[in-house]
């Protein structure tokens, strides 16, 4: 997870993500921080950043999973929405390069959704669409799914959807495109993959550079 649904935000505006079904430490007090987990994308970290301010960007802590449950939140409330976890899992902290709140915790899987999990609370980390097609991520009247294509997102953030690239994954390459935060400026992004053929949104993870 390393935080760590779906689309939010346009031009100097708040807006959000969201997808169907239904990952610092506080240190960055606008943002989560969950982390990525099995992805190399060879994006370059400043193409959200060329002003003192993100342009465009989706609220990260405004969007909910399925519509509902906040990017943090506890393990009750996950399971009421989600229903119980499909795996729980310790993972080898040596093989962690970050995380959210940077200590041990377990990841935890439920319909496609991840998250750390801190004792009850749990920190999004990210979300496979192909899981479950009832999973989503939603902000305001927008949500992404698994039926969101790569050509709306560009419509909705051109900056971001003339930066495009590849990212290898453990299961193939895709299309890979950052979206900011926040208008913060921020080395932390979301990272959306979308199916290289067929251009349909695959998953969205928290996106941090260890």
């Amino acid at each position: 997870m390393k935080i760590p649904a779906l689309t939010k935000a346009l031009l100097l505006l708040s807006f959000s993500i969201a997808m169907t079904s239904c990952q610092t430490q506080t240190a960055k007090k606008n943002n989560l921080r969950p982390t990525t987990e099995n992805a190399t994308a060879n994006v370059d970290s400043t193409n959200t950043d060329t002003s003192s301010v993100n342009k465009e960007f989706l609220p990260v802590n405004e969007m909910r999973i399925c519509g509902k449950l906040p990017m943090e939140s506890n393990v009750q409330k996950l399971k009421a929405l989600l229903g119980k976890p499909d795996s729980i899992i310790t993972p080898d902290m040596n093989n962690i390069c970050t995380s959210f709140y940077e200590r041990k915790f377990e990841q935890y899987y439920a319909k496609g959704v991840s998250f750390e999990k801190y004792g009850d609370t749990v920190v999004f980390s990210g979300i496979d669409f192909t899981r479950d097609p009832n999973t989503f991520l939603s902000f305001d009247e927008v949500r992404l799914d698994g039926k969101t294509n790569i050509t709306d997102i560009k419509k909705m953030f051109p900056a971001a959807g003339a930066e495009v690239s590849d990212v290898k994954t453990a299961d193939g390459n895709y299309s890979g495109l950052r979206l900011a935060l926040s208008k913060t400026m921020s080395d932390d992004s979301l990272l959306l993959l979308f199916d290289k053929r067929t251009g349909m949104l695959k998953s969205l993870q928290y996106y941090m550079p260890c």
